[in-house]
């Protein structure tokens, strides 16, 4: 990783960058820094440049499974975790960023689901 990081602050020209942003900016300002620079290249994907980042990503490949039997097994292993006394907490969907914008949605904004719980 040293090695690909290196290479990159060469490129850009900013050496050491990534020890500045994760030393002097509050976690806030860096969640926004980066929010801002995915905005930017999402708006520079077009509909096929997204298909073919699918197409690319190893960790975006279609399932083996159907949905129906994906959502059954994760229904099961929710609630096998929940006896064993795991509380569960419901978090944003996670998609390429951009991905609305890139299909024609501009004002597309997932559903924001961070239920308050208190462990057990």
């Amino acid at each position: 990783m040293d090695s690909i990081l290196h290479r990159i602050e060469q490129e850009l020209g900013f050496p050491s960058l990534a020890e500045k942003l994760s030393g002097e900016l509050s976690s806030s300002d860096f969640n926004s820094l980066l929010t801002a620079i995915f905005a930017l290249r999402a708006e520079k994907n077009t509909p096929t440049d997204l298909l073919k980042l699918y197409a690319q990503n190893q960790y975006a490949k279609p399932a083996a499974c159907s949905a129906a039997e994906y959502r059954s097994l994760e229904a099961d292993m929710l609630l096998a975790a929940e006896k064993s006394g795991v509380q569960s907490i419901v978090l944003s969907p996670a998609s390429l960023f951009g991905s609305c914008s890139a299909f024609g949605a501009r004002g597309c904004v997932a559903p924001r689901c961070l239920p308050h719980t208190n462990p057990r």
